[in-house]
């Protein structure tokens, strides 16, 4: 099971008429402005745990969710930290577990991108932050017992640019609900932040290695997914991962190729895709075939 909470946010009618009821059964109900906002917080932490009693629904080991509106018959989780954030000692070096937190987060909007400086881009500006470590759900139903197919989708960009948060090219609310499959996308480092290997940088490294942190990114963003996405109504079992353009590219396909025995014992199968290349991945005990 999960630690945490999630709720959905509620429209501004909603609120307020949930306002007025709290105003009235405390005794504080008042035409005077003043009082009102005197109760601002008050308000707020019942609403809190009036909506938490009504749709607390999914729980995780890391952090309490706050749950987006529902919308074209799915639900969207945005912004969830699956590690880290890759700052300080822990830049350039393998992707470190999330700190547990027991705040609520807002997962109704996208965190931001990885850092990343985009060659079209008419500004030419940095963008994006290096706390950018973040995955995104969608899914057509709250109930942990559901077992739906999973998509994980990873993005493209040269490795160098891009996120899980693009409009247009990740997943949506409408294609949850349309196909009745859990969709999930991340961020994971790209370009120097993510893939510089340099003499100076094996120095206190596990396995006495630089580079290709994006690809360990990636790896911890499926082991999220295998501890985390049946209490979204996903299947751990049927997990079909999809990269467009480097998003799957040969060299990440062997790094991940060289662990998933030992992250997946109990994949059976996998089926990686790439716009210029298809990989059919079959599992039996601890042999793969592709």
């Amino acid at each position: 099971m999960l630690s945490g909470c999630v709720h959905t946010l509620i429209d501004s009618t909603t609120r307020r008429k949930l306002e007025i009821l709290w105003l009235t059964l405390t005794g504080a109900f008042s035409d005077k402005m003043g009082v009102y906002e005197t109760k601002a917080e008050l308000i707020n932490k019942f609403l809190y745990c009036f909506m938490l009693i009504l749709y607390c629904k999914i729980i995780i080991p890391d952090h309490k969710l706050f749950c987006f509106l529902q919308k074209n018959g799915a639900y969207s989780f945005k912004g969830i930290p699956y590690a880290a954030p890759p700052v300080g000692a822990l830049r350039w070096a393998p992707p470190a577990p999330p700190a547990c937190s027991s705040e609520v987060t807002d997962a109704g909007h996208f965190r931001s991108m990885c850092t990343q400086v985009r060659p079209l881009s008419s500004t030419g500006r940095l963008m994006g932050q290096e706390d950018c470590l973040f995955i995104n759900v969608w899914t057509p139903t709250l109930q942990p017992g559901a077992r739906l197919p999973v998509v994980v989708w990873i993005h493209g960009g040269y490795l160098h640019m891009l996120s899980g948060n693009e409009p247009g090219y990740s997943p949506t609310e409408e294609l949850a609900a349309d196909t009745g499959v859990v969709y999930v996308s991340f961020n994971y480092r790209v370009n120097a932040f993510g893939f510089l290997a340099l003499e100076v940088l094996r120095e206190g490294s596990p396995r006495n290695t630089s580079g290709n942190y994006g690809f360990l990114d990636q790896i911890a963003a499926l082991q999220w997914v295998q501890k985390n996405i049946q209490a979204f109504g996903g299947d751990p079992e049927k997990v079909t991962i999809v990269g467009h353009s480097s998003g799957m590219n040969p060299l990440k396909l062997l790094e991940v190729l060289s662990v998933l025995n030992n992250h997946f014992p109990e994949k059976k199968c996998m089926f990686f895709l790439a716009q210029w290349c298809c990989c059919f991945l079959i599992f039996e005990d601890s042999d793969y075939a592709y």
